[in-house]
């Protein structure tokens, strides 16, 4: 279980760093199945170290 919630925090961070990519973070978790905002930016930083909101986009 834990290797798919991997699969798709690596995918969420991948469509937020997507040059042209003007999803608000709620969209892209939503859409890779993570429906609760709180726990996927939690999530998200302890895998990535920083909040999906400070993600560079190229």
């Amino acid at each position: 279980m834990q290797y798919v919630k991997a699969l798709r925090l690596d995918a969420a961070r991948n469509e937020l760093q997507c040059s042209g990519s003007d999803r608000l973070v709620s969209e892209v978790a939503e859409a890779w199945g993570f429906n609760h905002l709180g726990r996927f930016s939690e999530q998200y930083r302890r895998r990535f170290g920083e909040l999906p909101s400070s993600t560079p986009r190229a």
